[in-house]
C-alpha cells in the first residue's frame, strides 16, 4: 500500500474484497519505521505466531491445568503449518492469535461475568474481525459452547449459583483428572418428569454473550461503514461466495486439506504428539508427589503406551494423531469433569470443554465447504492443539494412577493371561523392549517421507525475489544503449501482487497492477514510456485472461521467460485451481508462448510495441 497514492485510495486495488485493513496497516507501520522489505512484511505474522505459543500454554493452563497447557504449547511450538504461515504476510496467523484471546475472554465472561472479561472479549473479537472477515468466529464458538453447557447444567440441577467465582487460585482445574467423584445431588420427581431450564440462568448467559457481540460489532462497524463507498458488504460477500464449494465439493475439499496438512508437515510435526507425551510425563512426574518416576518407569502400561504411541507416531501423520487424541480427550474431559467436587471449578472446566468441542467439531464440518487453501486449516489446527494437549494430559494422568495402584491396569488382563504363565522375567522384558523397538523400527521404516520433508517452515521461498533482479536487467537491456540507465520504463503486473512487490523492491520505479491488457489492444494509443507486462501463473489462471491475451497478443513481444519451483504455500494453492488455459494466441504464437516445456510456475516478461 505504501506505493499507491491518493488516486488509488492508498491501497492495492480491490484490497477490501479480501480482508479488512488491520494487517496491511501493521505492515505499513513496519515499513514506515524500517523501510519496505520482505522481513518487514512478514514481521507482524512472525510476532503473532511466536506469541501464540505462550498464549496456547496460558489458555490450556487456565482451562485444564498446567500439564495440559504445557502439552498444548508443545504441540503448537512443533506445528509445521503454523510455522510456515508465520513466515508469510497472510492474515491467518494473526487471526488465530486474536481468535484464541477472544475465545478465552468469552469463556471468562460467561463463567464469571464482570465488565473486564466482557469488554476484553468484545475488543479481541473485533480485532479478529478487523483482521479477516470471518473474525466473528469467536462469537460462534462461544455461543455454540454456551448452549449445551446451560442445558446440561439445568438438566442435572443442584449446582452452584451461575457465575460463582473461584474462591482462590487453589480452585484451578489443574488436577481435575484425579479428583474423587462427587455424590450426585438428589432430583425431585418434577425434575425427572419435565425438562426445565431456569430462565434466570439462560437469560444471564445470553445477555453476557450479547454484550460481547455488541461490543465487537460496534468496534468493527467503522470498517463496515467505510465499505459503503466501495460497493458495500454485498460486494465482499459476492466475492467470498465465489470460493464456496458447498456440500457437493465437501468430500474432495476435505481430502485436499488432509493432503495439504500432510505436505506441510515435517519431522517435528510428525513426532509432536510423542514429544508432548514425554514432556507432560516429565512435568507430572517431577512436579507431583502423587507418584514417582520409578513407579511410572516400572509400570508395564507406561512402557507399552510409549511403544504403541511411537508406532502410531510412525504410522500416522502428527496432525491426524493430534486430532484423534484431542477428540478422545474432549469426550473424556466432559466425563471426568463430573468428578470435580467444587461446583465453580467443575462448571468452568465443563464450559471450556464444550466451547473447545464446538470449535473443533464445527470447523471440522465447515472448513471443507470453502476452497481448500491450506491456510484456512489454521483455526482448526489451533483447536486440535488445545484438545490434543488435554488428551495427552488425561492419558498421562491415567498412567500415573495405574502406576500407583489407584486405577485398574488397562493391560492387567493381558498381563495375567499371557505373561504370568512363566515365572521368568524374560517374557515381560521381551514385551517391553519389543514394544519400544517396534516403535523405533516403525519410525525408521515408515518415516522416510517426513524425514525427507525435514522442516517445511524453514524452506526457502525466495524464487520470485531472485527473479526480480533479472526482470529489471532484461527491461533495461531493451532500452536504447545511450539512455539505458536513465530512461524511465513502466512494468505492469497482471494479477501478481508478489511480482509487483518484489520488482518494486528490487529497484523498478514505476510498477502498476492491472486487471486488463487494454493498454496493449491493437486500437489502443502508443504508450509514451517503454512498457512491459509481467504475467505469471496466477494471471494465466484468472478468469477472462485468455480473451485479454488473445486480443493483445499482436502487440506483445516476448522478452524473457523463467520457470520457478514454487514454494509449498504457492504450490498447494495452485493444486486446486482450474487447469492451465490454452488460448489460441498462446498456442499458436511460438514467440509469445516460448519453448520451455512443462513448468510449475512460469513468469513471462513481454514488451508492449
Amino acid at each position: 500500500n505504501v506505493w499507491f497514492d491518493a488516486e488509488d485510495g492508498f491501497r492495492y486495488p480491490a484490497q477490501h474484497l479480501y480482508a479488512p485493513p488491520l494487517l496491511p496497516a501493521l505492515i505499513e507501520a513496519v515499513f514506515l519505521v524500517f523501510g519496505p522489505s520482505n522481513f518487514g512484511a512478514m514481521l507482524p505474522s512472525l510476532v503473532a505466531g511466536c506469541l501464540t505459543i505462550p498464549l496456547v500454554w496460558w489458555v490450556g493452563r487456565e482451562w485444564f491445568g498446567p500439564a495440559a497447557g504445557l502439552a498444548s504449547a508443545t504441540l503448537a511450538a512443533l506445528s509445521d503449518p503454523h510455522i510456515v504461515f508465520s513466515r508469510t504476510a497472510l492474515t491467518d496467523v494473526l487471526l488465530c492469535f486474536w481468535l484464541l484471546l477472544a475465545v478465552y475472554f468469552i469463556w471468562k465472561a460467561l463463567a464469571e461475568g464482570g465488565r473486564g472479561p466482557t469488554i476484553a472479549a468484545g475488543l479481541f473479537t473485533a480485532l479478529a474481525w478487523w483482521t479477516k472477515y470471518n473474525g466473528w468466529l469467536p462469537l460462534a464458538i462461544g455461543g455454540a459452547g454456551m448452549v449445551p453447557w446451560c442445558v446440561l447444567r439445568s438438566w442435572e440441577g443442584g449446582f452452584a449459583p451461575f457465575g460463582a467465582r473461584a474462591s482462590s487460585r487453589t480452585t484451578s482445574p489443574g488436577d481435575f483428572a484425579g479428583q474423587p467423584a462427587k455424590a450426585s445431588p438428589p432430583r425431585s420427581i418434577e425434575s425427572n418428569s419435565a425438562f426445565h431450564i431456569p430462565n434466570s440462568e439462560l437469560t444471564t448467559s445470553l445477555f453476557r454473550w450479547l454484550a460481547v457481540a455488541g461490543i465487537a460489532f460496534a468496534t468493527w462497524s467503522p470498517w463496515l461503514w467505510s465499505l459503503q463507498s466501495m460497493g458495500g458488504y454485498g460486494a465482499v460477500a459476492a466475492n467470498h461466495r465465489g470460493y464456496l464449494v458447498g456440500f457437493a465439493g465437501w468430500t474432495d475439499a476435505c481430502q485436499t486439506q488432509f493432503g495439504n496438512l500432510t505436505q506441510l508437515e515435517g519431522t517435528a510435526g510428525q513426532h509432536a504428539p510423542l514429544i508432548a507425551l514425554l514432556v507432560t510425563t516429565a512435568w507430572v512426574t517431577f512436579g507431583s508427589r502423587r507418584f514417582t518416576w520409578n513407579s511410572l518407569a516400572g509400570s508395564f502400561d507406561s512402557w507399552l503406551a510409549v511403544g504403541l504411541l511411537s508406532l502410531l507416531s510412525a504410522s500416522f501423520r502428527g496432525w491426524g494423531l493430534t486430532a484423534c487424541v484431542g477428540a478422545l480427550g474432549l469426550v473424556a474431559a466432559l466425563a471426568v469433569a463430573n468428578q470435580i467436587e467444587q461446583a465453580d471449578v467443575r462448571e468452568r472446566v465443563r464450559l471450556a470443554a464444550w466451547m473447545l468441542a464446538a470449535w473443533f467439531v464445527g470447523l471440522t464440518l465447515t472448513t471443507p465447504l470453502y476452497t481448500p487453501y491450506p491456510r484456512l486449516t489454521l483455526p482448526w489446527v489451533m483447536a486440535s492443539w488445545l484438545a490434543g494437549g488435554l488428551g495427552v494430559y488425561l492419558f498421562v494422568s491415567f498412567l500415573g494412577q495405574v502406576a500407583t495402584g489407584k486405577q485398574a491396569s488397562a493391560t492387567g488382563f493381558f498381563y495375567r493371561v499371557v505373561l504370568s504363565r512363566s515365572n521368568s522375567p524374560l517374557p515381560r522384558g521381551v514385551i517391553l523392549f519389543g514394544s519400544v523397538g517396534a516403535g523405533l523400527l516403525g519410525m525408521y521404516a515408515l518415516e522416510t517421507e517426513s524425514y525427507l520433508q525435514g522442516f517445511p517452515g524453514w524452506k526457502s521461498r525466495t524464487g520470485v525475489k531472485e527473479e526480480a533482479a533479472n526482470i529489471i536487467r532484461m527491461c533495461r537491456s531493451r532500452m536504447p544503449d545511450d539512455r539505458a540507465d536513465d530512461d524511465p520504463f513502466v512494468i505492469y503486473t497482471f494479477a501478481e501482487p508478489a511480482l509487483l512487490f518484489q520488482v518494486r523492491l528490487a529497484g523498478a520505479e514505476f510498477v502498476r497492477p492491472v486487471s486488463s491488457l487494454a493498454m496493449a489492444y491493437p486500437d489502443a494509443p502508443r504508450l509514451q514510456l517503454k512498457s512491459f507486462i509481467l504475467i505469471g501463473e496466477q494471471a494465466i489462471r484468472t478468469n477472462g485472461f485468455e480473451a485479454e491475451f488473445d486480443t493483445a497478443a499482436k502487440r506483445l513481444r516476448m522478452v524473457s521467460s523463467a520457470c520457478l519451483d514454487p514454494s509449498d504455500v504457492v504450490g498447494l494453492d495452485n493444486r486446486w485451481w482450474m487447469p492451465l488455459v490454452d488460448t489460441r494466441a498462446w498456442r499458436d504464437n511460438r514467440e509469445v508462448r516460448g519453448e520451455l516445456g512443462p513448468c510449475r510456475y512460469r513468469i513471462s516478461l513481454f514488451r508492449v510495441d
